[in-house]
């Protein structure tokens, strides 16, 4: 259950900064794609949350913070496989994110 609470702390606080950091707005834009993503998250509707996250990854394939919220999506709806898959690639990215030691967690628990 810890990490649980760590993934979704993770999801607001990556996605928080990142909507910060750019200022393009509208439903389609990368910020948009995550808040649309982090609203369904919010709701429990994680089908939903994974469409949104995985547009973000298309729009913008090196996006961390796209790629941590889709696999940390992907992880809780029980694909921990191709929840590794996305947590690695954020992971290259970007290596030195504050929760580096769980996300090594859940991409161990997806081999």
């Amino acid at each position: 259950m810890v990490i649980v609470a760590i993934g979704i702390a993770l999801i607001f606080v990556a996605g928080t900064a990142f909507g910060l950091y750019f200022s393009i707005t509208g439903d389609q834009s990368e910020s948009g794609l995550l808040q649309k993503g982090q609203d369904a998250l919010t709701a429990g509707d994680y089908q939903k949350a994974v469409e949104a996250f995985r547009k973000a990854v298309n729009l913008e394939p090196k996006n961390y913070v796209a790629l941590v919220n889709l696999g940390i999506t992907l992880y809780y709806q029980g694909d921990k496989k191709q929840a590794a898959v996305y947590l690695k690639r954020a992971l290259t990215i970007n290596p030195n994110l504050p929760e580096k030691a769980q996300i090594e967690q859940m991409i161990s628990e997806g081999k």
